[in-house]
């Protein structure tokens, strides 16, 4: 697959060893054909799911720095797409929100996609000013938001005990296409992601997978804006990113793996779509968990 003059630039996190951050989003984006533009904000040996490892925050001057190389480059105009993730400062988040301003006058269809990494159940894995200035900064301009289930309470500042407030919360951002992750599956023993457009809502469930592994909504991420940018309608994105994920998942547990198992998996992407229940849902009391 190749799709030659469309690049995607990725702002978030690196590690040294493992699959999660930017380690899981360029390997996928390349795998999709398209060119990678990697812009880190911090890194770290591991993730903090293995233990303490070392720590570095890109300095805001030198942050700064790539942005402007990047706007004032010859090859900016390859830029098709953005997707932010992980951040470490409050400040890295103005200037990014500043180079996709300017890389959207630049290119009026530049599609951004944001992943605002910032917890999950146990709560906030960032700062709160990083919070805060995600949501404020960065959601205004997305055109596609991918929260999981926590994060989109934290932003909504509400618990979402059903899929129909789920939905709710997903308008009130004000984004036109938000898919949620963690959303409450309708089939027993699954999981579900929610995708909520202006025009349609849809759900996909696939069999649930005990102590998942990280970087799941990484790869997500990366899967579901590389069919959109192939010019996929949104279902087909959604169940080929949904897939994709429960076929790596397997992957990687048949092989007793802890990390997302990239080396041996992404070249059978997509390939467990049999198993992935998708179906359009009704903005009523029918999207509500099932007990």
């Amino acid at each position: 697959m190749s799709n030659s003059g469309k690049s995607v630039l990725v702002i978030s996190s690196h590690v040294i060893r493992g699959s999660v951050g930017t380690r899981v989003s360029v390997n996928a984006l390349e795998q999709m054909g398209y060119a990678v533009w990697d812009m880190l904000t911090v890194s770290m040996t591991w993730q903090p799911r293995h233990g303490p490892s070392h720590r570095l925050i890109v300095p805001v001057a030198d942050f700064k720095a790539w942005a402007d190389d990047i706007i004032r480059s010859k090859w900016v105009g390859e830029i098709a797409a953005v997707m932010t993730g992980y951040f470490g400062s409050a400040e890295q988040i103005e200037i990014t929100a500043d180079l996709i301003k300017t890389l959207k006058q630049k290119n009026p269809h530049l599609v951004y996609f944001c992943d605002p990494v910032l917890g999950d159940e146990g709560g906030l894995y960032v700062g709160e000013d990083i919070a805060k200035e995600t949501v404020e900064k960065l959601l205004p301009l997305a055109d596609i938001l991918k929260p999981n289930r926590s994060e989109l309470e934290w932003i909504v500042s509400k618990k979402l005990d059903t899929n129909h407030e789920i939905i709710e919360a997903a308008r009130k951002t004000g984004c036109k296409t938000t898919l949620v992750t963690s959303a409450w599956p309708l089939l027993k023993n699954a999981t579900g992601n929610l995708l909520v457009t202006d025009k349609s809502i849809l759900l996909a469930e696939h069999p649930l997978v005990k102590d998942p592994v990280n970087g799941l909504g990484d790869l997500t991420a990366a899967l579901f804006l590389a069919r959109i940018l192939d010019g996929d309608n949104e279902e087909d994105a959604l169940r080929f990113a949904t897939a994709s994920v429960y076929t790596m998942l397997m992957e990687t547990t048949r092989n007793n793996g802890y990390e997302l198992m990239l080396e041996s998996g992404l070249h059978r992407l997509g390939t467990l779509a049999e198993r992935v229940t998708l179906r359009y849902l009704k903005d009523t009391a029918e999207v509500a968990k099932n007990k």
